[in-house]
């Protein structure tokens, strides 16, 4: 079987590495649209699971704080945000009050602006 040549890549024609049809910045920039569709795209993901057993509960759990509060006042957040590479599965998303979720919202703005 022959080796993958580089060419051009589909949006500005610069060589891309070989076996690949866009260079790197025009990868990136497809995978960050790919995690927007699938974020915005109606289905039934951790997030959504989590939220509709907390509102079925009617009570939950900070997992950060340990406050047990109902759950209008608990927050489904993704450990790691998926713009910045998170997934939506069971494992990466939690319950935190207002109260924690603001401050790791904080944290996480002031980490980014550092970079």
């Amino acid at each position: 079987m022959p080796l993958p040549l580089p060419r051009p890549c589909v949006v500005c024609q610069r060589l891309t590495e070989p076996g690949r049809s866009r260079c790197r910045e025009h990868l990136a920039q497809a995978e960050v649209q790919k995690r927007q569709r699938r974020r915005s795209a109606p289905g039934d993901g951790a997030h959504q699971r989590l939220r509709r057993s907390l509102d079925r509960l009617g009570m939950g759990t900070c997992e950060v704080c340990g406050v047990e509060t109902l759950s209008v006042f608990l927050h489904v957040d993704h450990r790691v945000p998926l713009a910045d590479g998170g997934t939506d599965f069971d494992s990466y998303v939690w319950v935190l009050c207002v109260g924690c979720h603001s401050m790791k919202t904080r944290r996480e703005a002031t980490d980014r602006s550092r970079r």
